[in-house]
């Protein structure tokens, strides 16, 4: 509450805390990398005034957000237009719904979806068939993920350089399906224990 007025009774005036509802609200209008990764109490609501004043963005980090839900990829994806690089891991609480808004709206070159296990290779085809430059993509521990999405990557996407397989079986990610994946692009590296490498 603010109150206004040197003379006489105060009037108050009721600010809504929520800057997405603040009409020509300029702060944030020139971020372009927005690393909010781990902030656990962050939900769908954060993501509503970030979508509504951060228009310029061009990266950013939600890993670990657990409370956020698809509908926050939404909000990202429909106000945020030149978001090409991604990082949601840990964000158990996204689905295939998330990969879906992405493609609609979004031009993808590197995604992390490591440990989001609701995902699975529908999502991954429905982003791929619209998003075929993706040069990232992180999965690790994402055991809905199968053969089926090799393939997808295989024959969409010609300019992957890094994959993250880490923790995926190779009974569900087959040797032979990643050799498809390597013939379309040569110079694509494959990682499969995310935790070793690093």
């Amino acid at each position: 509450m603010l109150a206004l007025g040197d003379t006489g009774p105060a009037t108050a005036i009721t600010i809504s805390k929520w800057p997405a509802i603040i009409p020509n609200w300029l702060r944030g209008d020139q971020l372009m990398t927005l690393n909010i990764a781990y902030c656990s109490n962050f939900t769908d609501k954060g993501m509503e005034c970030i979508a509504a004043t951060c228009k310029n963005l061009t990266a950013i980090d939600i890993s670990g957000c657990t409370r956020m839900t698809d509908e926050s990829i939404l909000l990202m994806a429909s106000c945020c237009s030149c978001v090409s690089h991604i990082k949601m891991a840990y964000c158990h609480g996204m689905t295939d719904v998330s990969l879906h808004h992405m493609s609609q709206e979004l031009w993808v070159e590197s995604l992390d979806i490591s440990h989001c296990s609701r995902i699975t290779d529908v999502g991954i085809h429905t982003l791929v068939s619209r998003c075929n430059g993706i040069t990232e993509l992180k999965v690790a521990w994402c055991r809905h993920i199968t053969n089926r999405s090799m393939h997808f990557l295989a024959t969409e996407c010609k300019h992957l350089q890094l994959l993250d397989i880490s923790a995926i079986s190779s009974d569900i990610i087959t040797e032979r399906a990643l050799d498809q994946v390597r013939a379309s692009n040569p110079t694509l590296s494959i990682v499969k224990d995310s935790h070793i490498a690093k």
